[in-house]
């Protein structure tokens, strides 16, 4: 290995073991914390981007929407979904594993004064029945698989076109997505959006330390990994004769 290479390499750690010790220094600003997540998450975006554009030649404009797909399957499901221990008789639902999968109504759509189904239900369920909002980690594994496959059947239809016509149709698929979230305010609440669900709801132990599902620190690590991860594979890519 040349001394460039070792140079490279030695400040490429420096960079990860800054980003490990970071929260250090910031963690008692959840402003500062919420922006260094929000930057992974774009890094993430742009680096898939970048071998994409970059590597291929392939100049796409459909990124944001396959992460669109992706973020709003996850929160669809933290906000709809629940486990009853019995069946509602209201809500619409399927047999989950001897219990009931409840999709409760849209948040637009509101039935006896403002009350969605499932509060109604437990006006009249018996006593002791259990009602679970699944983990969140289940609609954050959906929404990988669903904006995976929507990119896997658009990359199918339109990878071989030229790079205008592939940048024309990109532009018309984010347009319909982006249309679709942003009309369906009764499911999507609009430009408004989702609330989602704390990856932690119940908090975490962290190094030692408690905390809460509102805190930022864990998030950040989640982040750090994913980024560190997703940058490793599209690094393994580069240099292998896939790519």
């Amino acid at each position: 290995m040349s001394k460039s290479t070792y140079a490279g390499a030695g400040l490429l750690a420096l960079m990860v073991i800054g980003l490990l010790v970071a929260p250090v220094w910031i963690s008692d600003s959840p402003y500062i914390m919420h922006l260094a997540i929000t930057a992974f998450f774009y890094a993430i975006l742009a680096a898939s981007w970048s071998l994409l554009a970059g590597y291929a030649g392939q100049f796409s404009f459909a990124h944001m929407a396959f992460m669109a797909i992706g973020a709003y399957t996850a929160a669809l499901y933290g906000t709809y979904i629940r486990i009853a221990s019995v069946p509602t008789d209201l809500c619409r639902e399927l047999p989950f594993f001897g219990k009931w999968l409840i999709i409760l109504n849209p948040i637009g759509v509101k039935q006896d004064g403002g009350l969605n189904c499932l509060d109604i239900a437990k006006q009249t369920m018996p006593a002791g029945t259990t009602i679970v909002q699944p983990s969140i980690w289940w609609g954050l594994l959906f929404g990988i698989l669903a904006g995976g496959l929507f990119g896997l059947l658009i990359g199918a239809l339109v990878l071989r076109l030229r790079s205008t016509y592939l940048a024309l149709f990109t532009i018309g698929f984010s347009e319909i997505i982006r249309s679709i979230l942003s009309a369906e305010i009764d499911v999507t609440q609009g430009q408004a959006g989702l609330e989602m669900v704390p990856l932690f709801p119940s908090g975490v132990t962290f190094f030692g330390r408690y905390f809460g599902p509102a805190d930022k620190v864990p998030p950040y690590y989640v982040m750090l990994f994913l980024f560190l991860i997703i940058m490793a594979i599209l690094g393994w890519l580069v240099a292998s004769r896939v790519g």
